[in-house]
């Protein structure tokens, strides 16, 4: 049997044709112009000339990320699902600073209502998919919010990079003759030991880490902040970001901190807030020989990320008063909370593991509840797992008998994410 031959339209035909009957089809057409009209309202209003309201407080950590590494890459199965990766943001007054903007990180962003204005600087560990892939996504919207200069100020963000991230990304920058619309203020290339004034408000310290980020070996950091207000104190933050355990490299990190930060100049050099990256928790981690000191067990440790027996040495090492638990494997899903629930026990340390849009004043050390958000105590808050979600929530504010029937109103009255953008 033949193949019938189907006379072929002109192009100019077929797309009178098409159109013709997107026309005729009226709901079709509103649904199509309906969807496009609400998505562009979306982009429009993330992308508009001017900040987000600034709210109380005023210093302040937002957790963005959830999974490490490759997960996010993968198909979400049912039960737990979207994956997501993400990022960190610290908004210090009116001064918005990204950290490691990974998968997704974009859109736990905009969920959580912020706006593309809110970002003034970006910092990045490591040249790893995870930690930099939607810095793409970040100059893409800045050239379509700066496209039209006539009509908005030019939005422009200071970059810090390490040098595996600036190589891996130096086709974006155009460093000889700049359009006037170009989106980048200045391109810092961090180096380890590095110490730096951001603003009157911000100071960071370049940590060196142990970590491969498959460019090579040599470049990736990690991230002290410290936050001061008009009185010279506020908060200091260590963002561990990837690193295998290395007694001899954090000591070193301890030191030059102290030498370098105002803050922590006059003290030990211990800090306020550590955010570790455990990674995972391997297998071999429990063939550690208790016999023997830490650095004699080097074979059980964890090599590019803290794992279990690494956050417990990096909490000893810099005896913060809170530890957030952070960049987990998603094979660690429904045991977070418990992992940190061990970890605080042990260490006589307040530690929590984060979830997306976890906050933190840096003030006062206060977390937020996702039911009202306000900000209370650390033993305040109950960590609660649901749906592959971590769900920090003051029980005791829900109302009379309310508690018991918390884990039926997680997702539904109780709130994770602020979808208003101003």
């Amino acid at each position: 049997m033949g193949i019938k031959k189907v006379e072929k339209e002109n192009i100019d035909t077929a797309i009178s044709k098409y159109l013709s009957k997107i026309t005729e089809d009226i709901g079709f057409k509103k649904e199509i112009t309906g969807y496009i009209k609400n998505k562009q309202e979306i982009i429009n209003k993330f992308i508009a000339s001017g900040k987000s309201e600034v709210e109380e407080p005023l210093y302040k950590l937002t957790v963005l990320r959830k999974w490490n590494s490759y997960t996010p890459v993968l198909p979400a199965d049912n039960k737990s699902g979207s994956n997501k990766g993400g990022g960190y943001f610290l908004r210090i007054k009116d001064y918005g600073i990204v950290i490691d903007p990974g998968y997704n990180f974009i859109e736990n962003f905009m969920n959580a209502g912020f706006k593309l204005d809110d970002i003034d600087s970006v910092f990045i560990s490591h040249a790893h998919n995870d930690h930099t892939v939607e810095l793409e996504s970040i100059f893409s919207l800045l050239f379509k919010r700066n496209k039209d200069i006539s009509e908005t100020p030019i939005k422009k963000i200071d970059l810090f990079l390490n040098l595996g991230t600036f190589k891996k990304f130096s086709a974006y920058f155009d460093l000889s003759h700049p359009a006037e619309n170009y989106y980048i203020n200045k391109i810092i290339i961090l180096n380890k030991h590095q110490a730096l004034n951001i603003n009157e408000s911000v100071r960071v310290f370049v940590a060196d880490v142990k970590h491969h980020e498959m460019i090579s070996r040599d470049y990736a950091v990690g991230f002290i902040f410290e936050v001061l207000d008009e009185e010279q104190k506020v908060c200091t933050l260590n963002f561990t970001c990837d690193t295998g355990w290395s007694t001899e490299l954090q000591n070193e990190n301890k030191a030059q901190v102290i030498s370098n930060l105002t803050k922590i100049g006059d003290d030990d050099g211990t800090i306020d807030v550590l955010i570790a990256h455990i990674g995972s928790i391997k297998e071999k981690e429990f063939d550690y020989q208790c016999s023997k000191t830490l650095d004699e067990n080097e074979d059980s440790l964890y090599a590019n990320h803290l794992g279990m027996i690494g956050c417990l040495a990096a909490i000893h090492t810099w005896r913060p008063d809170i530890v957030l638990l952070s960049e987990f494997g998603q094979e660690m899903n429904a045991i977070r909370h418990k992992i940190a629930k061990m970890f605080k026990e042990t260490s006589n340390t307040d530690v929590v593991a984060t979830d997306i849009n976890f906050t933190l004043d840096l003030k006062s050390l206060k977390i937020m509840c996702f039911h009202d958000r306000e900000y209370y105590p650390f033993n305040e808050i109950s960590t609660i797992f649901k749906d592959g979600q971590l769900y920090y929530i003051n029980e005791s504010k829900l109302g009379p008998g309310a508690g018991p029937e918390v884990r039926d109103m997680l997702g539904k009255e109780i709130k994770v994410f602020n979808e208003k953008i101003q």
